[in-house]
């Protein structure tokens, strides 16, 4: 295993990274720092836009100029300035079309490349990588996309030589030697927040995702089906590197030796994440070198890829307490830490593998939050089947090391989807909690007319089978009797009222059932929602009065609520448009042109259809025509 568990070739020689930075080249991002000034440092933004020509200022959203242009007024800032460059919504495509060199020196203490309006997309185009952070830089990257970055040597997406910070970003089908997306040199730093990694690959020898030669800090992130030829399909970690992950999912990576999940040499810290269904030929969970790994609130579950879960050559995973382990390689099962347990060991009637792999979602999914997670599965009824051993069992006093918000205490944090446990509740193991029954209420419409019929649905989160959602108008009072106890099917009950006098009414849902092990509360209820109705009355044209001398009628319309009257005048009568506030009676001329002004003119007499449009502010338009018969007295 020594022979083929080794230092990656090329990397980890700070002479390699340096290099690479210190190559002026024509395509890419190369963010060189020079020396920064300790004093307080002056922000400027310029913003790019993909459609941008050259011709603007860079100055605002609406002078918006190429990234080749912003980045030279970044470039050319003074070192007191902290540089924002804000990208609107589209695709940059690098190198750029035309050859145009970019800029390769950035002397400002930080540079931010921020979503001004979407999710902006960096596409190297399998040709060029997208970012370079210099040694003495700070880059930050926000809100991005960031795909087919492609590189020669390490990270195809980015290479950090100095600080990086990465959140709410997303990073697919890069290429580099080693570390897919991102890699790392020796003293730099990395913080990775909020973001996903797909797609990934390395082609020499590991991290599909991430290499880590620096100090990386990850939350809240997934690193998804990412692939690597030789070790750590998902995250390589060099000697030298400190990688700690939290509230993170790593499944379905895949390494051609060591390491499906991850390949570790240096130190690796993982807390509260769920690591599954990733392949190697050994540790398809991770492969260790005889050095540090410890893991605390882990689900490790391969169920469906082979080799042992985890290889760590010799030297043991530090079990730090409330980890799940499917097949007894992670987590010993002679002297388990506390609430910690593997797979070898029973569970009433099964073992604790066999009843997570089967309380575990097989693949990540959109559950809610800004990244993928794998859901612990609600436990089935009857009451006799196994609950979940990943529910609900960290107590409140167990302190995970720190994650990337600083908070120690384990049930003080939210999981990878930014939900927070209940109240005094346990937390879950891994990435994913299962929250306390929460129940909502919406109206099914914004607006109906009077007798028209209005649909409350109640949501009880998670979706039990059992239980009734009583409605009452929000003060207490039953919506209607056919109301008040509602059955919950598949997590939802319903409540259809109608209403026959205009105004806004509300409907409150509060759920009754029982609490069990899956951390269903006994009950819940939600504030009101609401729904108004309108009247559906028409719009009625009421008189006009006409002036002779300049041919114009003064039409009186009566309209039933607030919004806005449009006069149509099919070419023969001036168009108008106006906002009332409120219903009545109210007052439009109509303009002879056209036609009709000529014929006033010629004969003093003519005829026009004139329209009325009402869209309320509240529910559906009506209109109203009547044809008008126009005089105006001869001019002598």
């Amino acid at each position: 295993m020594s022979g083929e568990f080794e230092n990656t070739p090329g990397h980890g020689r700070r002479r390699s990274f340096g290099r690479l930075l210190g190559i002026a080249a024509l395509i890419g991002f190369g963010l060189l720092a020079g020396s920064s000034s300790p004093a307080q440092a002056a922000t400027v933004s310029v913003y790019a836009a993909p459609t941008a020509t050259g011709a603007s200022d860079c100055s605002s959203p609406a002078n918006a100029c190429t990234i080749t242009d912003a980045l030279t007024l970044a470039n050319g800032s003074s070192v007191l300035d902290d540089m924002r460059i804000v990208l609107g919504n589209g695709t940059y495509l690098l190198p750029s079309p035309t050859p145009t060199a970019l800029p390769v020196t950035f002397a400002g203490p930080s540079l931010t490349f921020m979503a001004g309006s979407g999710t902006p997309t960096l596409n190297g185009r399998k040709a060029t990588r997208l970012i370079s952070v210099g040694p003495a830089s700070n880059v930050i990257v926000d809100g991005l996309e960031l795909v087919s970055g492609q590189a020669s040597a390490t990270g195809g997406a980015i290479l950090n030589d100095g600080k990086l910070e990465v959140t709410d970003s997303t990073f697919i089908g890069n290429n580099g030697a080693n570390g897919g997306a991102i890699g790392t040199s020796a003293g730099s730093t990395s913080k990775i927040e909020d973001s996903t990694f797909s797609n990934n690959t390395a082609s020499a020898v590991g991290g599909g995702a991430l290499i880590s030669f620096g100090t990386t800090i990850i939350g809240r992130s997934a690193f998804l089906n990412n692939e690597a030829p030789v070790n750590g399909g998902g995250i390589n970690i060099q000697p030298g590197g400190d990688v700690t992950i939290s509230n993170s999912t790593i499944a379905g990576n895949v390494s051609g030796g060591l390491g499906g999940g991850m390949s570790n040499l240096g130190v690796v810290d993982v807390q509260s994440s769920t690591i599954a269904n990733n392949t190697a030929t050994s540790g398809s969970v991770i492969a260790t070198g005889n050095t540090d790994a410890t893991f605390a609130g882990v689900i490790v579950a391969d169920q469906s890829s082979g080799g042992d879960a985890c290889n760590p050559n010799g030297t043991a995973i530090v079990d730090a307490g409330y980890n799940l382990d499917t097949d007894g390689t992670c987590v010993s099962s002679a002297t388990p830490a506390e609430g910690s347990h593997s797979g070898t060991t029973a569970y009433g009637a099964s073992t604790y593998g066999e009843v997570l792999d089967s309380y575990l979602a097989d693949a990540p999914a959109n559950n809610g939050g800004p990244t993928k997670t794998i859901a612990l599965l609600n436990q089935p009824e009857p009451a006799t089947t196994l609950a979940n051993p990943a529910f609900n069992v960290v107590p409140p006093g167990f302190d995970l090391p720190a994650e990337v918000g600083g908070q120690t205490a384990a049930c003080s944090i939210s999981d990878q989807r930014g939900v927070l446990p209940a109240t005094s509740a346990n937390c879950a193991i891994g990435a994913y909690l299962l929250q306390a029954t929460a129940t909502t209420v919406a109206s099914s419409a914004p607006a109906v007319a009077r007798n028209a019929p209005v649909t409350y649905t109640a949501t009880v989160v998670p979706a039990p089978d059992g239980g009734t959602v009583a409605f009452d108008d929000g003060a207490g009072n039953p919506a209607t009797t056919q109301c008040a106890s509602q059955s919950v099917v598949a997590g939802e009950a319903k409540c259809t009222v109608s209403y026959a006098t205009p105004g806004t009414y509300s409907a409150s849902a509060s759920y009754s059932g029982d609490g069990d092990s899956n951390n269903f509360a006994a009950s819940a209820s939600v504030d009101p929602a609401s729904t108004t109705v309108v009247s559906n009355r028409p719009v009625k044209i009421l008189g006009s009065k006409q002036n002779r001398k300049t041919g114009a009628i003064t039409i009186k319309v009566q309209i039933p609520s607030a919004g806005t009257v449009k006069l149509i005048g099919y070419k023969q009568l001036a168009s108008t448009s106006r906002d009332f506030g409120s219903g009545g009676v109210k007052k439009f001329k109509a303009t002879p042109k056209g036609n009709l002004a000529r014929s006033l003119d010629n004969r003093g007499r003519g005829r026009a259809l004139a329209k009325f449009q009402f869209l309320p502010d509240v529910g559906a338009p009506v209109t109203k025509s009547k044809v008008f018969r126009f005089f105006k007295d001869a001019v002598g």
